[in-house]
């Protein structure tokens, strides 16, 4: 009888101090993050997304990745010129934050260019925790923060006659913020 009694009030203590579950955040699936073919001109098209992700570098740690995915976006008419997008998801925003900073030396590495702005292309994202968009002699690139994703997209434009970085750059990036929004109004942070 004691031990009965015993057991029910440690249930009741453990039930009453708090062993409280987190509430789980439902996130969108990752490939409903991605910009859709209608940002791009008529000739263009698009990979299939693919969700397997790079191999993880072992000096960078342990990483903290959940989801991944990337697309490819191409000119039907000069291969040269594309846009690649990748999107990743981690376990919290901590991570996230972490990540970005690390690879956004990688992003643009300063060593091997010089990463400057179009005057033309002025971007500020209103949704984004970081973001940075910078081009150099080889393509433009656009790396951000938003909440437990991080979003990559690199541009390279061969042929300037058909269409510009000053054309597409700012059509793709506010694309971008819009879709994210997309991922923040769900309550994901």
């Amino acid at each position: 009888m004691i031990t009965v009694a015993v057991t029910l009030l440690l249930c009741i203590s453990v039930f009453a101090c708090g062993t409280s579950r987190e509430l789980s955040v439902e996130y969108p699936p990752i490939d409903e993050l991605l910009i859709d073919l209608s940002v791009f001109p008529e000739e263009w098209e698009a990979t299939q997304p693919s969700f397997k992700h790079p191999p993880h570098a072992p000096w960078s740690g342990p990483g903290h990745l959940v989801e991944y995915v990337r697309q490819n976006f191409y000119s039907s008419s000069d291969l040269y010129t594309g846009v690649i997008v990748e999107i990743r998801r981690y376990d919290s925003g901590q991570s996230a934050t972490r990540e970005y900073e690390r690879r956004l030396e990688v992003v643009f590495r300063e060593d091997s260019y010089t990463w400057t702005t179009f005057p033309a292309v002025v971007h500020e994202s209103t949704i984004a925790d970081h973001a940075r968009y910078a081009c150099s002699e080889v393509g433009c690139g656009y790396f951000a923060r938003y909440g437990v994703y991080t979003y990559h997209c690199g541009v390279r434009i061969h042929d300037t006659d058909t269409i510009t970085y000053t054309d597409l750059l700012p059509v793709l990036l506010q694309a971008i913020d819009g879709r994210m929004a997309l991922a923040l109004d769900n309550g994901v942070e």
